[in-house]
């Protein structure tokens, strides 16, 4: 369940394509959200719990894609579903709003809470080919290092001594 939720709330570009999909998953989230404690967010024991990230996240995705002003080439979209889906959206960030007291900046005031360090990140295949050949000459001079020190070990040992 964390995960799905955690993913789901990332899903931006799903959000565009599958509006109906993405309105009965915020209004199952809300009404999940309705029986939980209230001190979820705020109890020392659960107040470092993935929802808020993930919630922040969902709203700043559904911002982006609601918002005119939108970093996405597209105008926001006005099917029937995302009516629905945007309509949603805003009684889950009221519920969440209201009973759990937390509040979520507006789209033009948000650091991206969807890219943390949890995130998956997208590496070009020209730089991963790059990364791999780092890796490779830094194991073959760690290889070429421990061959060295084992010669060198072996020829004056008797001269050296052992420490202990």
């Amino acid at each position: 369940w964390k995960a799905s939720v955690a993913l789901l709330c990332s899903c931006g570009e799903a959000m565009r394509e599958a509006p109906a999909f993405f309105a009965e998953f915020t209004r199952t989230l809300r009404r999940q959200l309705m029986v939980v404690p209230e001190d979820l967010f705020t109890d020392e024991l659960s107040s470092e719990n993935f929802l808020g990230p993930a919630l922040s996240c969902l709203m700043e995705e559904a911002d982006d894609l609601f918002s005119p002003s939108s970093s996405s080439s597209l105008p926001p979209p006005s099917s029937p579903d995302h009516l629905l889906l945007k309509k949603r959206v805003q009684r889950l960030r009221e519920l969440v709003e209201r009973r759990f007291g937390l509040v979520f900046a507006p789209p033009d005031h948000v650091m991206s809470v969807c890219q943390d360090d949890d995130a998956p990140v997208i590496i070009s295949s020209a730089e991963l080919e790059r990364v791999h050949r780092c890796e490779e000459e830094e194991q073959e001079s760690q290889w070429a290092g421990a061959g060295n020190g084992a010669r060198a070990g072996e020829e004056g040992e008797g001269e050296r001594g052992v420490a202990v």
